[in-house]
């Protein structure tokens, strides 16, 4: 299953954003480089592991 998510509503729902971060490839700043909005895909192993979706 593959989880699509803006970049906001991931800052607000993860548990730990570095950890999110870290497993994307994003910087933690990348919020501020764009508008919220923008949309990535994560995989279910991903969403459970940064808080996004519970196990």
């Amino acid at each position: 299953m593959k989880i699509v998510i803006s970049l906001s509503e991931a800052c607000k729902r993860a548990l730990d954003w570095e950890v999110f971060c870290d497993d994307l490839g994003l910087d933690y700043y990348c919020l501020q480089y764009s508008d919220g909005e923008h949309e990535i895909t994560l995989s279910e192993e991903q969403a459970k592991k940064s808080g996004l979706i519970k196990e």
